[in-house]
């Protein structure tokens, strides 16, 4: 059984927990890694809440950290300012699919909840969170129509009844890519083993499914975690067998991915 333990984020911990953020995000998007300095100007925002900024040990090593910030929700009638948007998730690359990720999202939202914040509001990989109770945003009309990858959550029910038409704001910070370029020096260099590239699938791929993954031009594995099941269902060639490829390739290189997970 994984020993998780969950405490609050010290300033001793500031730097580990960056080049885990760092190191958690390595091939997830398009470019150099910046969400280190995301995580770091994160802390120094307004908007920031650090009573909700906790970090996760596994068998006694840093393995996460989750943060929040202030947003709002915008409606011709109304806005609400009572709302959160779960800033950061980051769980370290040798700890993913261990439950680390669902540990700090369950430690946090009772005290949110408990706090007077009415819904936990972002944007995410499209089949992790609804496993851990999120719905579509625009289930509680929020947002501009159906959006796999933007979740909400109310912390208590009917928090956000009667919304129609809400616009979400929330944090936003620049990240020049000389500002990030800078920040790197402040760390070693990353371990990029667990990068693995997109070819570690197609090569397992008919050539139909391969033609379709091809087309979403895609550089790393990790990538697919932005891809819905759903999603990758719909494209031509992709049968059962193809899912049931991707599904494993996903799993055996510890990429939790689909609405099944690990």
């Amino acid at each position: 059984m994984n020993d998780i333990t969950i405490r609050p984020e010290t300033p001793e911990d500031y730097y580990n927990v960056e080049l885990l953020s760092r190191d958690a995000n390595l091939g997830y998007y398009r470019g150099e890694a910046d969400s280190h300095l995301h995580a770091h100007k994160t802390r120094k925002h307004r908007l920031f809440v650090p009573e909700l900024d906790f970090v996760a040990e596994l068998d006694g090593k840093l393995a996460g950290n989750i943060m929040y910030t202030k947003s709002r929700i915008i409606t011709k009638k109304k806005i609400y300012r009572d709302t959160l948007c779960l800033q950061r998730l980051s769980v370290a690359p040798w700890a993913q699919c261990r439950g680390v990720g669902r540990a700090l999202v369950a430690h946090t939202l009772p005290l949110a909840r408990a706090m007077g914040y009415r819904a936990v509001l972002f944007h995410g990989n499209p089949d992790y969170y609804p496993r851990l109770g999120f719905r579509p945003a625009f289930e509680f009309g929020i947002g501009r129509g159906p959006q796999e990858h933007f979740h909400c959550m109310e912390l208590y029910e009917g928090a956000l009844e009667g919304i129609s038409h809400g616009r979400h704001v929330e944090m936003h910070v620049r990240l020049p890519k000389r500002q990030v370029r800078l920040f790197n020096r402040r760390f070693p260099p990353p371990d990029l083993s667990w990068v693995k590239p997109i070819e570690v699938l197609l090569c397992q791929l008919d050539p139909p499914a391969k033609e379709s993954i091809e087309g979403l031009r895609l550089k790393t594995l990790y990538q697919m975690c932005r891809q819905s099941e759903r999603g990758i269902a719909a494209l031509p060639g992709i049968d059962d067998k193809a899912l049931e490829t991707i599904r494993r390739v996903m799993r055996e290189c510890n990429y939790g991915w689909g609405r099944g997970g690990l």
